[in-house]
């Protein structure tokens, strides 16, 4: 007797492995969390046998789990052996801190003169753009950082000095603050676990925070997990723009940022085999609340494209007031001087309290109308005379008779005409 492996086979056999297969492998790259030690042994040979049997070798295991990876060392080979917690991983461009489960930034900037980074010399408008483009941040975890390095990448580009040419004298104040900023950069340490007590939460939501200062506009998401009556709040994902060039209206800036909100939480929503009691957005731009809140054809074309998408994936009900003091995603809108940024990663404080201490606004003011489309109706007014042709009239009688039956009847038309209008 013989077994034949088929994919309708492994999927019976082992649907939770089929599924982390298909579902979480990147490249040669596998990936994948579970909630205790046990599944997470099933689940690793699972997945080893699978690819073994399709001539593929999975090798280089590594886990947060100490039991895990010993586990994982009795199925090895000596050659194949999981590392251990002691070393900082690279996942997919990531670091990943296996020993205390934490995402950590590691900065290279292999190409870049050595002492860029010291007061020795002045970098150049190329180096400050290697400089962006070496942080690798493709979740935004970062983003209340790295947004005070695109504004100031913009101001150079608004100095319209050449790609080799050092910075000018009023922007060194800004990179040397940032310059302190990225020092401190390293030592934060991002938890990967959402929450420990996911299978236990009562409920699990998706709070989404956008905000817009005259320089940028930003997003962040954050994952609310409610438990026993405690609450686990983390940060989800994060992106921050800058404004445009050509200057813009803050209401329209804020607007843009629901977008970025809105699509964001999409996205993180579409990544998570959570699955969200509830998504709530909070917006400190009461102009933004009122547009959301009207038929998007009343305005022009640049708020109603906007609140058309935004209502797409969204529910009116679902987007609140945030007072501004209180909105995280106000840190990536602007050149952040301090690297201590608690807020940032762990979500305001009334997301660790109960929803009565939550802000409410029951009133939003009064709408700004500038946005209003205006149709206009455009009237030509021609003056109708009405001639009478004496040459068809034998007598002056006759021609009287006819000019005075025209008027009555004329009257007698707008009489009707007036009746019949509404009052």
């Amino acid at each position: 007797m013989c077994a034949i492996l088929t994919p309708s086979n492994l999927k019976k056999n082992f649907p939770r492995a089929v599924e982390a297969i298909q579902n979480h492998h990147y490249v040669d790259d596998f990936i994948d969390s579970v909630d205790n030690h046990q599944e997470a042994i099933q689940l690793a040979k699972q997945v080893k046998f699978i690819h073994a049997a399709a001539g593929f070798h999975i090798r280089n295991w590594s886990s947060n789990s100490s039991e895990v990876i010993n586990h994982l060392e009795e199925v090895h080979s000596e050659n194949q052996k999981p590392k251990d917690l002691t070393a900082t991983e690279k996942i997919l461009g990531m670091y990943w801190d296996p020993n205390k489960d934490t995402f950590v930034y590691i900065f290279r900037f292999a190409r870049l003169r050595r002492n860029v980074f010291t007061n020795d010399i002045i970098p150049t408008k190329r180096e400050l753009l290697q400089v962006l483009m070496s942080i690798f941040d493709p979740l935004g975890l970062i983003s209340c950082y790295t947004t005070t390095l695109k504004i100031l990448l913009q101001e150079v580009w608004r100095s319209d000095i050449d790609w080799d040419m050092e910075l000018i004298d009023s922007l060194l104040p800004k990179w040397q603050k940032w310059k302190t900023v990225i020092t401190h950069i390293e030592s934060v340490r991002i938890p990967r676990c959402y929450s420990h007590h996911l299978s236990e939460a009562a409920n699990v939501e998706l709070h989404t925070f956008t905000d817009a200062g005259e320089d940028a506009y930003a997003a962040v998401c954050y994952i609310r997990v409610a438990y026993q009556g405690n609450y686990d709040v983390i940060i989800a994902a994060g992106k921050s723009k800058v404004a445009p060039l050509k200057p813009t209206s803050i209401p329209r800036l804020e607007l843009q940022a629901a977008v970025v909100g809105a699509r964001l939480a999409n996205k993180v929503q579409n990544m998570q085999r959570i699955n969200f009691t509830a998504k709530y957005f909070w917006s400190d731009s009461k102009t933004v609340l009122q547009w959301l809140r009207m038929d998007p054809k009343k305005f022009q074309a640049f708020v109603m494209h906007r609140v058309g998408e935004i209502l797409e994936t969204t529910e009116v009900s679902q987007w609140r007031w945030v007072p501004s003091k209180m909105n995280p995603a106000d840190l990536a809108t602007k050149v952040q001087t301090h690297w201590d940024v608690p807020t940032w990663f762990s979500g305001p404080k009334f997301l660790h309290e109960n929803t009565s201490t939550w802000p409410t606004c029951n009133n939003l003011g009064e709408l700004n109308k500038k946005e209003i489309r205006h149709h206009l109706l455009h009237i030509n007014e021609s003056e109708n005379i009405v001639k009478f042709n004496t040459e068809y009239f034998s007598n002056w009688r006759k021609l009287y008779r006819a000019v005075s039956t025209f008027i009555l009847y004329m009257r007698k038309l707008k009489a009707r005409c007036d009746r019949s209008k509404p009052p």
